[in-house]
């Protein structure tokens, strides 16, 4: 703890005045300005008379100069409107308590314009607006706490609506001022308007003293909504659509209320005015809230749709803001930002703009990190097969939460630990290193069965029984994938021994890199493969042809599986020269184009090994599986519906039951069949 903060700590506040007036002659900087009006405001506070007053007119001089600095400041947009809601805040009470009243409305105003999401401040600045006599500016602010409040759940604080009602019923009131009432109705503790039909007596009173007030027309618009009268409803949201004040709830509600209400969803509608990108996201969690009614009816793509536009009307004013300071009157909170980005990226991913979706994913949880927004990361990593992505995300996901104890949190531990051992899979990674990690995950759920097998009793069950399946298959295939004779085990111990007392052994070198090879050890593969190659050098030896293609093809291949598509292919395209017909040259020859996108060369050779399998009808295993769906994922992405088709035909030939694939070749068949 600095000198400063020990002081202000005990309540020294003379001192600290002293402490920073020092400061402040080597150094003027905004940071000790802020310092010095900090300490002068708690000094007031903790004085009478004109000791106070002295005090507080000091600590006010200091924070006005301060807040054309901080607007000015390259700093962050989020900290530069912090750092102005925080002097406001400040100025507010200090005009207030030297009973200041215009230059106290104003800095009300100039805070909540640098920070309305702050709705414990927003309590306070509406109470001393109210009190200061402008129940506009206090209707505002308080109609944006109690929306809040209403979001959050925390309705706990019954003073302010008691002062509204008292100024309602002496007749003191402003439109601004009735709507923040009216969203206090459906909060029983407080509200005096108990039945439905009083509520609405007492809304119609409001209406008629402000009738051409759109925040009253959407505020009796949701009390029969709420009600269920969705054609009375439809009325009132109606007259506000399109009108600069409308709320975007009310656009939500008035599709679902035209839905209950007609049957269908309607067209057409006003273009969503709001710049408040809070606002617009609260319409598109209305949405969400109520499209479950409607799934598998005709209505539900149309209300997705509505929420899709409005998540990324709401995305854009939010990234518009953080990335540009467009909209600095509306200083944005990052984790709804985050939020709005998961939601925005679950729809995307339903559509299947995977790779959008995962982009808008990765920029939320720069901004704000939660385990779901991880989760809906990885995947859309896992959907587009992509081992960097699934590794890097999943590490910021165990680094940040691993195991909880919570079912959610073991829920998602799971599936994020599965989605990392499919990557596994998918960057070609030593077998060896793969059997270690399923092995390790089995046991861990072995030795917490209750927490895993309780989380997956109602949620998920499916996927996990699966998934416990398809970890121990993989496992039974990894086995037989390494298995090695007796013979080749001991060559290879062998082998190795030499490699370490002859380094320069070329012909040991050129055994080793096959066997590595076979087992699936890449790396060491690789690294033997240059061994040999530097061996051979030095040692001036010409390399036979059949060696050649050997080397080619292995270290090639090696390359390909260990994520370096671009310096194995080269190797690989030698080997094909050397000789045309080879299967497994072809084979890695399609992998690596496909980790390159290079989708025209991937699928030449993805066309070879499809006849080849069929020609010689070959057991199907998980190398072609892993080909093929990562093939099949890709030509989803580039939308060619023929190779989709072609794919998803030859897999279901091979695993007919695998419901994914299906779904996906029905989608992408017309009604002729192809």
């Amino acid at each position: 703890m600095t000198q400063l903060n020990e002081l202000l700590e005990q309540g020294k506040f003379a001192e600290a005045v002293a402490f920073c007036e020092n400061e402040l002659t080597t150094n003027p900087s905004s940071d000790n300005q802020y310092n010095l009006a900090l300490s002068n405001y708690n000094l007031g506070f903790q004085q009478q008379g004109e000791e106070r007053k002295k005090a507080l007119e000091a600590s006010k001089s200091i924070f006005e100069n301060l807040i054309p600095t901080y607007q000015k400041e390259e700093n962050t947009i989020a900290n530069k409107h912090k750092n102005v809601f925080d002097v406001c805040m400040y100025l507010v009470e200090i005009h207030f308590d030297l009973e200041q009243k215009p230059e106290a409305l104003d800095y009300i105003q100039l805070a909540f314009d640098s920070y309305p999401y702050n709705h414990n401040a927003n309590y306070r600045l509406a109470s001393i607006a109210i009190e200061l006599g402008n129940l506009t500016l206090g209707g505002k602010i308080a109609s944006q706490y109690f929306s809040f409040c209403s979001l959050e759940g925390d309705l706990d604080q019954g003073e302010l609506m008691e002062t509204m009602y008292q100024l309602y019923e002496n007749k003191q009131h402003t439109e601004e001022l009735l709507y923040a009432l009216s969203l206090t109705f459906n909060n029983s503790q407080f509200s005096r308007v108990h039945s439905h039909q009083e509520k609405v007596d007492e809304m119609i009173v409001f209406l008629a003293k402000y009738p051409q007030s759109i925040l009253l027309q959407g505020a009796i618009g949701n009390l029969f909504f709420y009600e269920g009268d969705y054609a009375t409803a439809m009325t009132y949201f109606e007259k506000t659509l399109g009108h600069p004040k409308a709320v975007t709830n009310w656009y939500a509600r008035y599709i679902v209320a035209h839905i209950m209400q007609v049957g269908t969803a309607p067209n057409n509608l006003p273009a969503i005015t709001q710049t408040d990108a809070v606002d617009v996201y609260s319409g598109a969690s209305t949405l969400l809230n109520n499209a479950g009614n409607f799934e598998n009816t005709p209505v539900y793509d149309a209300i997705i749709d509505y929420r899709e536009q409005m998540l990324s009307q709401s995305y854009q004013l939010f990234e518009d803001y953080f990335t540009q300071g467009k909209g600095s009157s509306f200083c944005l909170n990052e984790h709804w930002f985050s939020m709005c980005c998961n939601d925005y990226g679950i729809v995307l991913r339903e559509k299947e703009e995977t790779q959008l979706a995962l982009n808008i994913h990765k920029i939320g949880f720069h901004y704000s990190v939660f385990p779901a927004q991880l989760m809906s990361s990885l995947r859309c990593a896992n959907d587009l097969k992509n081992a960097d992505e699934i590794s890097e995300i999943y590490q910021w996901y165990d680094e940040n939460y691993g195991i909880s104890t919570d079912s959610i949190g073991v829920l998602f531990y799971f599936e994020a630990k599965v989605y990392l051992i499919d990557a596994l899979k998918y960057s070609e990674s030593d077998l060896a290193f793969r059997k270690q990690v399923i092995e390790d995950f089995l046991g861990e759920i072995e030795a917490n069965q209750y927490t895993f097998y309780e989380a997956h009793s109602t949620t998920n069950k499916q996927f996990f029984d699966e998934s416990i399946d398809d970890l121990k298959a993989q496992l039974v295939a990894i086995d037989a994938n390494m298995q090695v004779s007796p013979e080749d085990s001991f060559a290879m111990q062998e082998a190795l021994k030499i490699a370490e007392q002859s380094p320069n052994n070329y012909s040991n070198w050129y055994v080793l890199f096959q066997m590595q090879h076979k087992i699936g050890n890449y790396h060491e593969c690789i690294h033997s493969a240059n061994e040999y190659e530097r061996s051979a050098y030095e040692m001036s030896v010409n390399v036979w042809e059949n060696e050649k293609f050997t080397l080619k093809y292995r270290k090639g291949s090696a390359l390909v599986r260990t994520g370096k598509a671009a310096e194995g292919i080269p190797l690989l395209k030698d080997a094909e020269q050397i000789d045309a017909n080879d299967y497994w040259v072809k084979h890695d020859l399609a992998l690596g184009y496909f980790d390159l996108d290079q989708t025209e060369n991937g699928l030449k050779y993805m066309d070879f090994c499809i006849q080849y399998y069929k020609k010689e009808n070959l057991h199907w295993d998980d190398e072609i599986d892993v080909l093929s769906r990562k093939a099949i994922a890709l030509m989803n992405e580039k939308g060619n519906k023929k190779w989709i088709v072609k794919l998803a035909n030859f897999i279901l030939e091979n695993v007919p039951n695998d419901i994914e694939i299906k779904e996906l070749k029905k989608k992408n068949t017309n009604l002729f069949g192809f």
